[in-house]
């Protein structure tokens, strides 16, 4: 029933290559445990929904937001036990009210949802975790040996963004029309390439380049097959689209996987709910494991990650999302952590499995493409960490 009144309890509260070894299917999250039930939030959700729009709005004032909402479920049952969207935001229509139902730009959140409609290809038998850029592009050489696997985890060997490589911003190509360029500076040596699974480098060169595997083994351009494998599936709201520049609802030819995708609140948070319930009817559970656990082998050098830069963390990449390993590296990431996937923009998507609850954390931030820094993604990480002391601590 949960699941049913879902829409409407929303609606009420929100005002020479070698391929890497595979992850030991006994390892990672394939051995969570479900968390504690946060059985105290919903035993007073009234005094508890009070309570902590109380702390978001001291939050909001501490990191100089002006606008910010959170989506928070429990992962038991999928019991809301917040909802609510604070202040204002500049959108697409304007300046307005911040809600949590209108379509937002996502900034790099849309690479966790990117990674799902490939792995339901995946499902479907149109392509393999071990599909190659040889098998489905028909490159050649070292180029042609790079996977799926290697692209989906940002572990490909090459980087994440290249030096003078500007397609996948540009409205006037396709997304094939930048796999066949990019192809041609790998073959060139103009992008470096090593041997896949040895580098971590983030960026959106590997989601681009998997897109563009999509295409060709559907006949279908990114933003239609979105449409049919991922918005009708989990019945998400019409304006759920891809663009090169989500920002200005511009480009559709050559729309970006990793940074240019328009959601709600709300349907990023059913994305969610399908991760948790192991796939519902979307995808396999075994895929939604794959998805949700560490993908780095131990010869794996971190090169290039903005959690390294802003946070001096070693998070591991799982499929589309990171591992937010604490203490960190190998040994951490086997344990129960944090799946997330933040965005330039403000946004914090996540799974806290240990601590029985999941959900969107989003802002609105540096919404004009030309003034886009990491700073928003910086304070939603800094009021996520202090939402969970707040849980740890409410009504102790």
């Amino acid at each position: 029933m949960i699941r049913v009144l879902l829409p409407l309890l929303i609606a009420v509260l929100v005002g020479c290559q070698t391929p890497p070894a595979e992850p030991n299917s006994n390892s990672g999250y394939t051995k969570r445990r479900r968390g504690p039930h946060i059985q105290k939030a919903t035993d007073r959700p009234r005094v508890f929904k009070d309570d902590l729009s109380e702390f978001l709005v001291e939050q909001m004032k501490i990191e100089q937001r002006e606008g910010l909402g959170l989506f928070l479920f429990r992962i038991k049952d999928d019991q809301l036990l917040y909802a609510m969207a604070l202040g204002q935001a500049e959108t697409q229509r304007g300046r307005g009210a911040f809600s949590g139902t209108g379509p937002l730009p996502a900034g790099s959140s849309s690479l966790w949802i990117s990674t799902a409609v490939l792995l339901k290809l995946v499902a479907q038998k149109q392509l393999k975790l071990g599909s190659t850029t040889g098998q489905v592009l028909g490159w050649k050489g070292p180029a042609g040996k790079i996977t799926l696997r290697g692209l989906l985890s940002q572990t490909s060997g090459f980087p994440g963004r290249p030096v003078n490589f500007d397609c996948f911003s540009r409205v006037d190509r396709t997304i094939q029309d930048c796999a066949t360029e990019f192809y041609g500076k790998l073959t060139g040596e103009q992008i470096p390439l090593v041997r896949e699974g040895d580098s971590f480098s983030y960026g959106p060169s590997h989601i681009q380049i998997a897109a563009a595997m999509a295409e060709r083994v559907t006949s279908e351009r990114w933003v239609d097959l979105v449409k049919k494998y991922l918005v009708k599936p989990l019945n998400l709201g019409s304006d759920t689209s891809y663009y090169t520049d989500a920002t200005k609802l511009d480009g559709q030819s050559n729309p970006s996987a990793f940074e240019g995708l328009i959601i709600s609140m709300r349907d990023y948070a059913l994305f969610l709910r399908m991760l948790v319930d192991n796939g519902q009817k979307y995808l396999p559970k075994f895929l939604v494991d794959q998805m949700l656990t560490d993908q780095f082998t131990l010869s794996t050098k971190i090169e290039s990650s903005p959690m390294k830069i802003l946070l001096n963390k070693s998070y591991h990449m799982g499929l589309g999302n990171w591992l937010e390993c604490e203490p960190g590296g190998d040994e951490g990431c086997l344990q129960l952590n944090i799946n997330s996937c933040p965005g330039v923009y403000g946004w914090y998507p996540f799974i806290d499995e240990g601590r029985g609850y999941y959900g969107v954390l989003a802002a609105l931030e540096g919404h004009n493409s030309e003034q886009r820094s990491a700073d928003p993604a910086l304070r939603s990480w800094r009021i996520l960490g202090r939402i969970r002391e707040f849980m740890t601590n409410w009504r102790m």
